[in-house]
């Protein structure tokens, strides 16, 4: 698989299909959960979206991703918050109120997805929230060069039980917003760090 070449090779595309899709109403779901003024990680930023709405609504935003045209493309929009790094090889000593990854995490494996949320989770303070999206279906599949990893909602109840510091608040289901993509369905899910 390339998801890093794929969305080099078609960034523009990329970029000119998602920046104006209208995720207002899910990023104000997990606006519910954050602090006024909280830090976010755009963990999987793509061309900046979430993340110039996250700073537009007042938080201290810092973004992710592995593309070099899309960091690119993110950091004319809200400068040099954002890292050019692999989920694999992110690390940071920061701890956020929030992190938003949004149709990102589903290029990842099965045994990888959990090892990346266990340790994201690490970078979440006590009772920040992680908000994660996947393909809505059973199984997985490769488009275009592209891994994904698909859930309904009692697989990701499923995975995320082995993530003992995270809860799930909830989980639900969307449409696609983007135009022509009606019939493609979306889970979004909302977990919390534990309180010890």
């Amino acid at each position: 698989m390339d998801n890093i070449g794929y969305y080099n090779r078609n960034a523009a595309e990329y970029i000119s299909d998602t920046f104006e899709a209208d995720m207002a109403e899910i990023r104000r779901v997990f606006m519910i959960y954050l602090p006024a003024r909280g830090t976010v990680l755009d963990a999987g930023c793509g061309p900046g979206r979430d993340a110039k709405a996250f700073i537009e609504a007042g938080y201290d935003v810092y973004a992710i991703d592995a593309s070099e045209a899309l960091v690119d493309h993110c950091r004319t929009i809200i400068g040099n918050r954002v890292e050019l790094v692999s989920f694999r090889d992110y690390s940071t000593d920061m701890k956020f109120d929030g992190i938003w990854a949004c149709a990102s995490l589903l290029h990842l494996e099965h045994e990888e997805l959990i090892s990346v949320i266990n340790r994201f989770a690490g970078y979440l303070k006590t009772g920040g929230v992680f908000f994660m999206s996947f393909k809505y279906g059973t199984g997985d599949y490769i488009k275009e060069g592209r891994y994904f990893n698909c859930h309904t909602e009692d697989s990701i109840n499923s995975l995320l039980s082995g993530v003992s510091s995270l809860e799930v608040l909830e989980n639900f289901i969307t449409g696609d917003v983007r135009p022509g993509r009606a019939d493609e369905r979306w889970i979004n899910v909302i977990a919390r760090k534990r309180f010890l």
